[in-house]
């Protein structure tokens, strides 16, 4: 493969993870690469609109508008997402509350569309940002559904990354917890990823009976009873469960046993 796409491609994914722009020599550093190099890639990058600067003055950079452009393309051009929009904005609409779809990529759990709720949580993820799937609603509904070696090979050695002090990091916590979810129908981040946070999570499939996804919802901690729990989790289901049959799913559960 060509080593400057690929380098390009890593520019790109810092760029993503950092909130305020980074510099050349920062750059440099977290790549293991030349200045010389580095700034002869950002270079031609900023010319094509792949990044821009974060501030000019002290020459950071951050993604592009080009780049944004490509992603809207790509989420207004594929059917997955287009057959998810109008189940989505129901979902949100009848809850009130902020929901998210995501896919797994590159072993990471990636929020591809948001829908803010009618009161947005700040501490929430941003579209393309991603995160460890052991510990998001989202990425152990989809752990749920894939085979043992797949989970292993995804999530790696123990103990896990933890953000919290209910983060799972253990493989007899993750497959007793992936077990239960299988059983329920859904996933619940018990504020394993932001300590204030409630999540309920349901994978999607498509055709194939493959899960291509997950639909996802948000709550702040104190705003989750045991009652409405179950009353968001079914919501949650039965929106998967609407775009997986969108996607030729023919099954009526989310998961086979």
């Amino acid at each position: 493969m060509n080593n400057t796409v690929l380098r390009m491609d890593k520019i790109i994914h810092l760029l993503t993870e950092s909130k305020d722009g980074l510099g050349v020599t920062e750059i440099s550093r977290s790549l293991g690469l030349a200045k010389s190099t580095v700034y002869d890639i950002i270079t031609t990058m900023l010319q094509i609109g792949y990044v821009e600067y974060a501030d000019a003055r002290s020459s950071t950079y951050r993604v592009g508008l080009r780049l944004y452009q490509y992603g809207s393309h790509y989420i207004r051009t594929n059917n997955f997402y287009l057959l998810a929009d109008s189940v989505l904005n129901n979902l949100r609409n009848k809850l009130g509350q902020t929901v998210f779809l995501g896919i797994e990529s590159n072993r990471r759990i990636v929020f591809v569309q948001k829908y803010p709720g009618s009161c947005p949580i700040s501490l929430a993820a941003e579209v393309g940002d991603s995160n460890y799937m052991h510990l998001t609603a989202m990425g152990k509904a989809l752990l749920a559904s894939y085979s043992k070696g797949r989970v292993h090979d995804i999530v790696g050695e123990e103990p896990f990354f933890a953000k919290t002090d209910a983060t799972l990091t253990t493989y007899e916590e993750l497959d007793a917890e992936l077990e239960a979810i299988r059983i329920r129908g859904y996933s619940f981040d018990n504020g394993e990823s932001v300590s204030a946070l409630r999540c309920i999570g349901a994978p999607v499939f498509d055709s194939s009976n493959e899960a291509i996804g997950a639909v996802g919802m948000s709550v702040f901690g104190a705003d989750m009873t045991e009652e409405n729990r179950e009353y968001y989790a079914r919501e949650v289901i039965d929106s998967a469960m609407e775009i997986s049959h969108r996607m030729g799913y023919l099954w009526q559960k989310n998961y086979q046993r």
